[in-house]
């Protein structure tokens, strides 16, 4: 149980990294170590709730969320720096 805890949790990691988004969650299954896809997908759901897909897509929508914010942010601060 503690490898396979270990193995998801190396999963989480490399889902996380925006240069992994190339590699479908099968591949990276296998890179951490599970022989089986559906076995990692169970186990990692088990231990923090989502699948991996939802994991990976959970963390694009917040990073898109950010980079809007962060656009929104600069496109006033530029408009204040105009009108002062």
């Amino acid at each position: 149980r503690h490898i396979q805890k270990a193995r998801a949790t190396k999963l989480r990691q490399l889902l996380a990294r925006p240069d992994m988004g190339r590699f479908s969650v099968g591949t990276l299954c296998h890179q951490v170590g599970f022989a089986s896809e559906s076995h990692a997908i169970r186990t990692f759901s088990d231990l923090f709730a989502m699948s991996p897909g939802q994991y990976r897509r959970q963390l694009s929508e917040t990073q898109a969320a950010k980079d809007s914010k962060s656009a929104a942010d600069f496109d006033g601060w530029i408009r204040a720096l105009t009108n002062a």
